[in-house]
């Protein structure tokens, strides 16, 4: 995870366990001034090919 004042970044990946990922992508939280989380921004960087 990164962080940076009011924003969190953190990573992740969806899959079968011990396998490889499907989808895998990244979220960027927004943060209120006490920490609570107000927004979430999500990207996906791999999806599967559509057949």
């Amino acid at each position: 995870m990164d962080a940076h004042h009011d924003l969190a970044r953190f990573t992740w990946e969806l899959g079968p366990a011990g396998g490889e990922a499907l989808v895998a992508g990244f979220d960027v939280a927004v943060l209120t001034e006490d920490g609570r989380v107000s927004k979430i921004h999500g990207f996906l960087d791999k999806v599967p090919a559509r057949v």
